[in-house]
């Protein structure tokens, strides 16, 4: 018994020493008995719906216009984003050209920069006169299917151009600048198509 004894005293502080190293809720400290224990997280409570009204309508607009004008925001940075890309494929391009005018021994074909001017040649504003000068020479020599391709676009564009007809005095702005701008890419596109055919 006595050996009992002992053994059941042993366990018991062993008991009291794993019970001293548990963690103690805030409760216990304050001395709450463990059934009046409180959740550590109160319950949310649901605020009473409102009954919805109708908005003004001069509210409604101002909402209207704060979203369009995130929007435009969005779209502007992604806008610049492209415009610098684009800049950069004209740099890299322009100076493909330049290289390819006055040093073709160290100058090295780049089918990426090839396909850039050829399909913006036509664009006085993404290739100017003299880069579109040297882009002339550098075509006589192209070949295959990216001369039977320039050819048909040029030609694409010169019907496109005619079948604009004679200019109106009754026409918009909008289709005005159309035509001034194919007026400009026409008269490219035969220079092109005389150096090709």
């Amino acid at each position: 018994e006595k050996m009992g004894k002992k053994r059941k005293a042993a366990v018991q502080d062993t008991a009291d020493d794993v019970a001293e190293d548990a963690p103690v809720t805030t409760e216990e400290k304050v001395g709450i008995p463990a059934e009046e224990k409180v959740d550590s997280e109160p319950k949310k409570q649901k605020a009473p719906k409102k009954p919805k009204k109708k908005k003004d309508k001069s509210k409604a607009d101002a909402e209207a216009v704060e979203k369009a004008v995130a929007k435009a925001a969005q779209n502007t940075a992604s806008t610049d984003s492209e415009e610098v890309a684009e800049q950069t494929a004209r740099d890299q391009a322009v100076e493909y050209l330049e290289d390819w005018d006055t040093d073709r021994e160290s100058w090295k074909f780049k089918k990426v920069r090839q396909i850039w001017l050829l399909q913006n040649a036509t664009d006085k504003k993404k290739l100017n006169k003299t880069s579109f000068s040297i882009f002339l020479r550098y075509i006589e020599d192209l070949k295959g299917l990216s001369r039977t391709k320039t050819v048909e676009e040029c030609r694409k564009m010169n019907l496109e151009y005619e079948q604009l007809g004679e200019e109106h005095e009754d026409e918009r702005v909008e289709q005005k600048m159309k035509r001034k701008r194919l007026k400009a890419q026409n008269r490219r596109a035969l220079k092109i198509l005389k150096v090709l055919l």
